[in-house]
């Protein structure tokens, strides 16, 4: 039986994860300023998408925490993922990709 930990999620092209949105998301539409996208691949076949950038309306977003910068903070813009992943494959993809992205921040502030 397949679960939701046979998942692998790693960082994917733009154009990978566009066309997966387009197939398989119900307003089939992309979001163009993601810039940062994850693929959720089963038996090594692309089957989700979570795309992260910027916000849409950063106005309302930024006052929700003090002192974050406009470049401080990262978006969920678009989550695309195929009927053949298992049940609970969202939550998890969510936080095997919140932990990417820590690590990545990790690095580039030099923390």
């Amino acid at each position: 039986m397949v679960s939701a930990k046979d998942i692998i999620v790693k960082p994917i092209t733009a154009q990978a994860a566009n066309a997966l949105v387009k197939r398989v998301h119900y307003s089939g539409k992309v979001v163009p300023n993601s810039t940062l996208h994850f693929g959720a691949y089963l038996n090594d076949k692309l089957e989700g998408v979570m795309s992260f950038g910027g916000s849409i309306d950063k106005r309302k977003i930024l006052p929700l925490v003090d002192g974050t910068q406009w470049n401080g903070m990262l978006e969920l813009n678009r989550m695309a993922f195929s009927d053949r992943l298992p049940r609970n494959s969202e939550s998890r993809c969510m936080a095997v990709a919140f932990r990417l992205i820590k690590n990545i921040t990790h690095i580039l502030s030099g923390c």
